[in-house]
């Protein structure tokens, strides 16, 4: 803005540039993402303008930016760099950056057959410590490819390190074709794809780095039963031939010999099971054996790690980014050690022996139910998170690359609701190809990390709004109403929800279609519901209108699979009448209803819940917690907010502000309300305690004894808040201070603190 003013009339440039100097200053349109050569440039006279600069910039107030109407806006001015600002200019200290070619014409890097042992086995650890670093998020060009033997491994005369450089870029290029592949990242948040012109080698053999890890293995093996040999006896046999190698050491230490030998060993066991799970996701036998090999290197490994020795500084260059046009901060990254990148490897192969371990026949409600809890618990990192959507649903959308995950919808229907004999209508397979689309949607959403999960599950109840539509207008169109029953005297009484109890059975068995929608949607709401206090997007004041609305979606859930037992329970009913009548044996397809164990879980999950809602409630009664101020806002626009991607479903019916504020305001004692959330914490701990009982599975077991831990840490704290309330003299500023949330019990139930 004061530019225009003050700017001096003489131009920056005495010299207009012409025609062939514009081309010039361009430089090879074929490398756009190098600058131009310095002698382009220097043609060109130009003037020094600092100090007109520095006058400018004194004469801004504070707050104001400069700018010109039409080339020097907002955008510019904070997109632009701080020059020879170490932490924002790459270009401070890039002089002391050394590329291979530059090191190689000096003489500064040492040829790779100079190097000793432990040296190259410091390498080796550095470069595994590296590629963790990658695969955790960071940059390629600030972890794998510091190392300037990795710029151009042609180069490398030395089979150990040649070959371990070789086999760790082709691992590298399988899990980056494996994170494109499975398209479960979103704008390079988990890892970023980008290479800067590292050659991974994709285009490298692989039958012949197979066949020179083997090689190596073979003569490695040799050489340490000659020096075991050796040790034994004091007279070296003749060791074999390695004439088949370009360059191969001779190892004089028995331990350094058995150090290299797991490290190639792991490299080959970890390209292999890669490559294994890209081609054949059924063998999954094969792969577990090539994952026990891989994990039993580890630990030797990790014993031999004190025999390496720091290489040459200048082999690794950590400010190399500095040479590079990149978006990436010019600043090195925290290295790593080697126990901490062993300790990552373990957890990776771990993950992945969870996915061969999986085993038909799997059903969707065994998948949402068990299949995935189990699998993100801890939750994995991305590299794992995309195998699993590999393998579970393949590019065929076929389960474990087998069966087709349209037959494990179809088994869905009819386990739940759906009749058989409708699923042979044109206009039901019409149906189930678009349900299985959005299912599949929901899975591949769920391989996501948590925030892209809670953004992309909002966007998703808009498809799942179609399919209910679709759904309600099939039963329409396919199923006939049920004749009407005589009603008797306790079932005209009206239900909660403002419907008898024979139109529920009448809206279930005349709407099959409809059910099963309904089911999943509740399923997915609730998930998206508990998926915000693992971000911790919920402050405690919103905790009252968080467990009020899940409340009545669970509520809608468990009415829901209450009627779906009815349902299957009237189906095998009528399917054994229609065999007596007819007097010939008909086949009835297997109706799988959900456990007894599912089922207890739900409901405590169910009672945890409204016992919450109401605890939470009696806090505010009792002025243990206030609502704050919102200067741009009020509570009821955070409702809105919070639940506006409940907006687009058909069903169930969306629940607005008003009804909250009418519920939770009604004349409740602070004391009725303390009484209520015992009674349902009570109900939630001991449901809990008897899935813990019944002997589940792991990940079931954790999750009943979590809730059953918050459920009766939450009741002894209601107890005491009672006690607090019946005797206190109606302030409670001292006590509010003391009150307070915590999630490290269970991620989606919090626990009341009391702090005296």
């Amino acid at each position: 803005r004061k530019q225009s003013t003050k700017m001096d009339e003489k131009p920056l440039i005495t010299t207009p540039p012409t025609h062939q100097a514009e081309e010039e200053v361009l430089g090879d349109s074929s490398h756009p993402i190098f600058p131009p050569p310095l002698s382009s440039v220097l043609n060109h006279n130009f003037l020094d303008i600092t100090d007109q600069l520095s006058t400018f910039a004194d004469e801004l107030e504070v707050g104001e930016l400069a700018h010109d109407d039409e080339n020097f806006g907002l955008f510019e001015a904070m997109s632009s760099l701080e020059i020879m600002d170490p932490k924002m200019d790459s270009g401070v200290g890039a002089q002391d950056v050394l590329t291979l070619k530059e090191a190689l014409e000096t003489g500064d890097l040492p040829p790779d057959t100079s190097l000793s042992f432990p040296e190259i086995l410091g390498i080796m650890d550095q470069l595994l410590c590296h590629e963790v670093l990658w695969y955790s998020g960071n940059s390629i060009i600030q972890t794998i490819q510091t190392c300037l033997y990795l710029h151009d491994v042609s180069l490398l005369k030395n089979e150990l390190l040649s070959i371990f450089s070789l086999s760790l870029l082709k691992s590298c290029s399988a899990i980056r074709q494996l994170i494109l592949r499975a398209d479960v990242l979103e704008q390079e948040e988990d890892f970023i794809l980008g290479t800067y012109g590292l050659d991974l080698l994709d285009d490298y053999p692989e039958a012949s780095m197979l066949k020179r890890l083997n090689q190596a293995d073979d003569v490695l093996q040799a050489k340490l039963r000659v020096l075991k040999t050796k040790n034994k006896t004091q007279t070296a046999p003749q060791p074999p031939s390695s004439a088949d190698l370009p360059f191969f050491p001779d190892i004089k230490d028995e331990a350094l010999c058995e150090a290299f030998l797991a490290r190639l060993r792991f490299r080959r066991a970890f390209y292999n099971m890669n490559v294994q799970l890209d081609k054949a996701t059924n063998r999954f036998e094969v792969i577990k054996k090539t994952i026990a090999y891989a994990q039993a290197q580890l630990p030797l490994i990790k014993s031999s790690a004190c025999l390496a020795v720091a290489p040459p500084p200048v082999v690794f260059q950590p400010l190399l980014v500095r040479r590079f046009i990149t978006p990436t901060a010019p600043r090195p990254i925290p290295p790593m050690t080697i126990d901490s990148a062993i300790q990552y490897f373990e957890s990776l192969l771990n993950n992945t022996l969870k996915i061969c371990n999986l085993t038909e026949p799997i059903t969707l409600q065994g998948l949402l139910d068990d299949v995935i809890p189990r699998f993100y618990n801890p939750f994995p990192d991305i590299i794992a998170r995309s195998r699993f959507r590999t393998v579970l649903v393949s590019g065929e959308r076929k389960v474990l690359g087998r069966t087709p995950f349209s037959d494990v919808v179809k088994e869905s229907f009819v386990s739940l609701s759906v009749p058989a004999h409708l699923l042979s209508n044109p206009l039901a397979q019409a149906f189930l190809e678009r349900a299985t689309r959005v299912v599949v949607n929901l899975v591949h959403i769920l391989c996501h990390n948590k925030v892209r999960q809670w953004r992309k599950l909002a966007h998703l109840f808009e498809e799942w709004s179609i399919i209910q539509q679709e759904a309600d207008q099939l039963d329409k169109q396919l199923v006939e109403p049920p004749p009407p029953e005589p009603e008797h005297q306790h079932e005209k009484e009206s239900c909660a929800h403002g419907c008898s109890h024979s139109q529920q059975q009448e809206s279930l068995s005349s709407h099959p279609f409809f059910c099963w929608t309904f089911h999943f949607t509740l399923y997915t709401m609730i998930y998206y519901l508990q998926l915000g206090f693992e971000l911790d997007l919920y402050t405690s004041n919103e905790y009252a209108s968080i467990f009020w609305y899940q409340d009545y979606v669970m509520g809608k859930y468990v009415q829901n699979q209450i009627l779906l037992a009815q349902s299957r329970k009237q189906q095998q009913t009528a399917a054994s009448k229609k065999k007596k009548v007819r007097g010939k044996k008909e086949e009835v397809p297997p109706s799988t209803p959900p456990s007894l164990t599912t089922t207890q879980l739900i409901e405590s999950n169910h009672a945890l819940t409204r016992g919450l809602c109401r605890l939470v409630l009696a806090l505010q009664a009792d002025k243990m917690l206030t609502e704050p101020e919102f200067p741009f806002g009020s509570a009821e626009l955070r409702f809105y907010h919070r639940f506006l991607p409940f907006q687009r479903l058909y069903q169930p019916s969306l629940l607005y502000y008003t009804q909250f504020h009418a519920t939770t305001n009604a004349k409740h004692t602070a004391d009725q309300l303390y009484h209520a959330a015992a009674d349902c914490l009570k109900i939630a701990q001991t449901t809990a305690e008897r899935v813990v009982k019944s002997n589940p599975a792991p990940h079931v077991l954790a999750a009943a004894k979590s809730l059953s831990k918050v459920g009766a840490t939450n009741l002894v704290a209601t107890n005491l808040l009672r006690q607090i309330s019946s005797t206190k003299d109606g302030s409670s500023s001292a006590t509010r201070r003391h009150v307070s949330f915590d999630l490290s019990v269970d991620v989606h139930f919090p626990v009341v603190v009391l702090k005296s």
